[in-house]
């Protein structure tokens, strides 16, 4: 609870780090102030938007917006293309999309998602790079092919120049 004062008093001092915003909502939801956090990554996500540049640290508040708002059921899909936009080369981005994906049905882009991540080699990372949690780099992003995986793709029609199958499998009696 201390955190608090501090964090707000910092970005009264400081109302362009991002990196202040997204710890204070991390405290927030911590604290199971969940709308107030949502509130405050929001708010985050709009000084990103004014920044005249991509701030590297915009990434953890649009993430973190739009998994908030997905476990709540809401619609992501807009604030995800922007994010997509904003980070198009961010691991934990492709990792929200590739869910996404999952949820719309399109399990082959999902797939490639996770793909693009597992790919990634994290001991040749650039140095203007975030750091991401091995986890992610590899257990979640296998999760996450798996489960596009197991989904089954949609059933192909039937030609209509086929005739289907005889309804009935019994077998025709022996003749004498």
């Amino acid at each position: 609870m201390s955190n608090l004062p501090l964090l707000r008093r910092q970005l009264q001092a400081e109302p362009g780090n991002l990196f202040v915003w997204h710890h204070l909502a991390r405290v927030l939801e911590g604290l199971g102030k969940g709308d107030e956090a949502e509130k405050v990554l929001e708010e985050a996500v709009e000084v990103a938007r004014a920044k005249p540049f991509v701030d590297r640290n915009g990434v953890l508040s649009y993430a973190d917006l739009i998994r908030l708002r997905r476990e709540r059921g809401a619609a992501v899909g807009p604030l995800l293309a922007e994010a997509r936009e904003a980070y198009p080369d961010n691991c934990l981005v492709l990792s929200l999309e590739g869910h996404d994906l999952i949820e719309g049905g399109a399990y082959e882009e999902a797939i490639d998602r996770f793909d693009r991540i597992l790919r990634v080699d994290p001991t040749d990372l650039p140095a203007n790079s975030p750091s991401y949690d091995d986890i992610l780099l590899g257990e979640l992003s296998h999760d996450g092919r798996a489960l596009a995986f197991s989904k089954p793709a949609a059933t192909p029609k039937r030609p209509t120049h086929i005739k289907p199958p005889p309804r009935s499998c019994r077998p025709t009696p022996p003749t004498q």
